[in-house]
C-alpha cells in the first residue's frame, strides 16, 4: 500500500463514492433524493479544491504488463490539516477491516496536536474515530 494525491482520473470515484455513501448517513440532512446530487457534489466540490486529499493505492500487480503504472485505489481521506478537520475518510468495501482506514487515518493526522474535528458524520465515522473526535459540521457548512 502506498499514499499519495489522486490522480485527475481518481476524482471521480472520490466525488461519486463520498456523495453515495453520506446520502446513507442518517446525520446527511433532509435533502430531496431528486436535489442530492446537485446539493452533495457542490459541496464535496468546494471542499475538494481547499483541502488535502490521500489516496491509499495498490498497483494492480496482476494486470502490470497490460497496464503499466496503473494503480488501485483502496480508500482516501480529505482534510484540512491547518484545522486539524477531516472531512471524509472512506474504504472501499474490499479493503475494509484490512487496516487501510487506520493507515490512512494515522497518515493523514500524523503530524496534528491538539483537538480533532471532523464534519461528515456517518455510523462508521462514530465508532472508528473514537473519542478524540468531535464532529463539528460547521467547518463544511462555511465558505472559506
Amino acid at each position: 500500500m502506498e499514499f499519495s494525491i489522486p490522480v485527475a482520473a481518481e476524482m471521480p470515484l472520490i466525488i461519486d463514492s463520498w456523495s453515495r455513501s453520506f446520502k446513507k448517513s442518517p446525520w446527511a440532512g433532509c435533502v430531496r433524493n431528486c436535489d442530492w446530487d446537485a446539493v452533495s457534489r457542490g459541496t464535496i466540490g468546494e471542499l475538494l479544491d481547499r483541502s488535502r486529499i490521500v489516496v491509499a493505492v495498490t498497483p494492480i500487480a496482476d494486470r502490470e504488463e497490460e497496464y503499466p503504472g496503473v494503480r488501485r485505489v483502496m480508500g482516501y481521506s480529505v482534510s484540512e490539516p491547518g484545522k486539524r478537520c477531516l472531512h471524509y475518510l472512506y474504504v472501499k468495501m474490499d479493503y475494509r477491516g484490512t487496516g487501510v482506514g487506520r493507515a490512512l487515518l494515522d497518515t493523514t493526522t500524523h503530524n496534528w496536536d491538539g483537538p480533532r474535528v471532523y464534519t461528515h458524520r456517518t455510523r462508521a465515522s462514530a465508532g472508528f474515530l473514537g473519542s478524540s473526535w468531535r464532529h463539528d459540521d460547521t467547518y463544511a457548512r462555511v465558505k472559506q
